[in-house]
Order: C-alpha cells, then sequence, then structure tokens
C-alpha cells in the first residue's frame, strides 16, 4: 500500500540523516551540517488577465493570502545548508524560483539546482501577496507546509510531505497530504471536495456548506470535524478493529463521508 511506502522512505531519509561519509578523506556526519547561508528576493508580477495560479515548488513552505494590489507580489528566501561554506554558497548562488504568466494563468516553480544533496540541503520559502481577481489554485509541493488563508475559488493542492493549513477559505476543494496533518479553520464548502491523507489527521471546522457532497479520507490518522453549530444527522457508521466509517448530513445540504482506515472519525457541533 502507499501508505507504507511513504512510510519506509521517511524511515530512510530519517536513518541516512545519522550516517557518516567520508569527504577529502575527513569523516562528516550527515545532519551536524554546520554551514548556512541566506539570501532574499522579491518578484513583483504583473498578472495581465491571469486568474488562475499553478505552483510546483521541490523544497520549502508556501504560504498565500489576497492583499490590497494590483500585482503579484512574492517574497523568496533561500536557505543552504551543509558541510561546507563552498558547497553552500554555489548550491544557493544557483538557487531559482520563476514566475511567468502564460494565458490566464500565473506559473510558479522552483528550478532544478545542480548540487549534491548527500553533502546540501537547498530550501525556498515563499510568502505570496495576490489580487482578490484569481480563484483558482493549482498547489504541488514535494516537501513543505502549506498556508492559505482568506482566499475564494478553486483549490487543488498536493503535499507529499508537510502539513497542509486552510484558514478562512471558501470554495471547493480537492487537498492530497502524502505525510502529514490537515489542517482546516472556518472553511466554507460550495462545491464537490474531498480531502485525503495518507499519513496524517484531518480536522476540519466549518463555516458553512452549500449543496454538495464531502469526502474525508485518512488512510493512517485521525478525522475530526466541527461543525460550528450547524446541525447534523448521522446517516450510518461501521468500525472494524482499526478503522471506522461514518456517514453524515450537515446542515441538511452537505453529505459528508469520513473514513480512517486506521484511526478514528468523529462529528461535533
Amino acid at each position: 500500500m502507499k501508505k507504507f511506502i511513504l512510510a519506509s522512505t521517511v524511515l530512510a531519509v530519517m536513518t541516512l540523516s545519522s550516517c557518516s561519509v567520508s569527504v577529502n578523506g575527513k569523516e562528516v556526519v550527515n545532519g551536524d551540517w554546520n554551514f548556512k547561508e541566506t539570501k532574499s528576493e522579491t518578484l513583483d508580477i504583473a498578472p495581465e488577465k491571469a486568474s488562475k495560479l499553478d505552483i510546483d515548488i521541490e523544497v520549502g513552505k508556501v504560504e498565500i493570502e489576497y492583499g490590497n494590489t494590483k500585482n503579484v507580489d512574492i517574497d523568496i528566501k533561500y536557505t543552504s545548508n551543509g558541510i561546507s561554506e563552498e558547497k553552500v554558497s554555489a548550491a544557493l548562488e544557483n538557487a531559482k524560483v520563476t514566475a511567468e504568466v502564460k494565458g490566464d494563468t500565473l506559473y510558479i516553480k522552483s528550478v532544478e539546482k545542480d548540487f549534491d544533496t548527500r553533502f546540501v540541503n537547498l530550501t525556498a520559502d515563499l510568502d505570496i501577496i495576490l489580487p482578490s481577481e484569481f480563484s483558482d489554485f493549482v498547489i504541488e509541493s514535494d516537501v513543505g507546509d502549506i498556508r492559505l488563508n482568506k482566499l475564494n475559488g478553486s483549490f487543488d493542492i498536493t503535499a507529499d510531505v508537510g502539513n497542509v493549513k486552510l484558514d478562512s477559505l471558501v470554495g471547493k476543494f480537492k487537498v492530497d497530504a502524502d505525510v502529514g496533518n490537515v489542517d482546516c479553520d472556518n472553511l466554507t464548502i460550495n462545491g464537490n471536495s474531498e480531502i485525503n491523507a495518507d499519513v496524517g489527521n484531518i480536522d476540519i471546522s466549518l463555516e458553512s456548506v452549500d449543496e454538495c457532497n464531502l469526502q474525508l479520507v485518512a488512510d493512517v490518522g485521525d478525522i475530526d470535524v466541527d461543525t460550528q453549530g450547524l446541525d447534523f444527522e448521522e446517516k450510518s457508521e461501521s468500525k472494524d478493529y482499526v478503522g471506522k466509517r461514518k456517514e453524515v448530513l450537515i446542515d441538511n445540504k452537505c453529505n459528508v463521508t469520513l473514513k480512517a482506515d486506521v484511526g478514528t472519525v468523529k462529528v461535533t457541533k
């Protein structure tokens, strides 16, 4: 199963971080990297007619919110750390995030870097301020947290390793978190949505719902839904030794399915 492959991969990375390697005849403990450098960059992008945002980041945090701006403001902080000043500086010098408008979409991506990841770690953290015209979001992160605040629209979010935090969003959602928690506060759901966590918990508090179907699935983790006062009706419930499944109707509008293969499910008012 996918979750066991992911768990094995994380364990392998943790094990690798404690091993030792030989560099120029000197043993260096991989993980005790004493050299670190940072640099910052700001991009000011005219969105032209773009209303869609497509982000593909390898390693780094992504934070997005609306602001009082006509352009897209992107603050980038690059951090490089590793076993030597030379390797750290070389990796940082080649670090780059690009932003380009094509048609109705603004594409933001991190460029492939030519450095040895056994000896250097490089991250690019993004803080993005958008005009309110943006309403379609596709966000992918290999390693790093994703935080979205007070946005409206359609959301397609993929986080391989990292937590997803959604605060006061309005729209329909497709969220896939391989290894990490999904935490949603004051969510307004106005379209069919699904949130999946392979290894991690799903916690949601609702502001309101329209007529829709919402599917919540955790392979290994707990699911907790707080309707914050919205009425709900339990339609069905089943469980086995390690997992649980529940179906509820919230506010007489939204059909919600909660399914945890290894974990618990809970709905509170």
